[in-house]
């Protein structure tokens, strides 16, 4: 299996949000494996996104990214921000 260098080894982690770190696990349910792709908050070890899945590509851990739950307050605020500018003029 591949594994990659820390490139925030040298990052001192003080604060949530700073650094997210992507995982993934694996579960066996009867005699099939999913993979359970999940994105951690590195300094409050929070779940901020997942995405369970039958495979372990990279793409299924994008969206674990894209189902991230602060990720989608942060777009939700953008929309919010674009609706009332539009509406207010």
């Amino acid at each position: 299996m591949r594994k990659y260098p820390n490139l925030v080894k040298e990052v001192a982690i003080n604060r949530p949000e700073q650094v997210w770190v992507a995982d993934i696990t694996y579960l066996q349910v009867k005699k099939k494996h999913y993979y359970l792709h999940l994105i951690t908050d590195a300094y409050s070890k929070r779940i901020v996104g997942f995405q369970l899945a039958d495979n372990m590509l990279a793409v299924t851990t994008l969206k674990a990214l894209q189902n991230n739950t602060i990720l989608m307050k942060v777009l939700s605020t953008k929309e919010l921000t674009e609706s009332l500018k539009m509406n207010l003029g």
